[in-house]
């Protein structure tokens, strides 16, 4: 579904149930008059119902959490049980809490402050894992970079006579594992890739340079797996 269409019919169903909850209230609730205890009890049941209007249109309109699915579901479940929790204590807990009205405030509260704490929870875990993504991927486009420049050249048909180099120099790298533990390394192996490419394009090349070149380039390679296994082996 559209975000637009998502974000109308979550509107929809925020105002249908805003509008249920006031003509229950005022209309069906009761006959007797209302108390301070009546009007108490709708005010926090409005507060959750905004709380789950705002998460519902919150996820609907912001893509990150969208994408997040443990998130939007937390989300969503935590202000719901909300709403329902808040709802079922105002209307079934009635007669205990009639006398006892800062009890019945207090009670609310704690419910509220459980909701704030897991919505919160849930969006420093949401945060954490964008920022942990977006970290791994920032990890993995030096030498993601130098893979796709060799997989350029050794398809363009005027470098085919060094196709045996290139493709020794590709399959070192596509089974190489991406993600760098030393960034450094990584930019300087893409920085050689960079200036192999340049060389080629260099109508003068000659295969002897041209291999001594790859050779370099695959042994700094070996070198950088050999110490991302080894530092990864000593994460665990």
């Amino acid at each position: 579904m559209e975000t637009s269409k998502r974000l109308v019919a979550n509107i929809t169903i925020c105002l249908i149930i805003l509008a249920i909850t006031l003509v229950f209230f005022f209309v069906g609730f009761s006959q007797n008059e209302r108390t301070i205890f009546d009007y108490t009890g709708l005010v926090f049941v409005l507060i959750s119902e905004f709380a789950l209007f705002t998460g519902l249109i919150l996820l609907s309109i912001n893509n990150i959490y969208m994408k997040t699915a443990f998130v939007r579901a937390g989300m969503i479940t935590t202000l719901s049980g909300y709403w329902i929790l808040t709802t079922l204590i105002f209307l079934c807990f009635k007669r205990i809490f009639t006398d006892n009205l800062g009890a019945f405030i207090t009670t609310q509260i704690i419910i509220m402050g459980i909701a704030a704490i897991i919505c919160i929870s849930l969006f420093v875990a949401s945060s954490n894992v964008q920022s942990s993504s977006k970290e791994n991927v920032n990890r993995r486009d030096w030498l993601q970079n130098g893979e796709n420049i060799i997989f350029s050249l050794k398809n363009d048909i005027k470098f085919q006579p060094y196709r045996q180099y290139l493709d020794e120099l590709y399959e070192t790298l596509r089974s190489s594992d991406k993600i760098a533990t030393d960034i450094a390394l990584d930019k300087e192996i893409n920085n050689e890739i960079i200036i192999l490419s340049d060389y080629l394009k260099n109508e003068e090349v000659k295969e002897i340079t041209m291999e001594q070149y790859a050779d370099k380039i695959i042994s700094m390679i070996k070198e950088r797996n050999m110490l991302t296994l080894q530092s990864k082996r000593g994460a665990f």
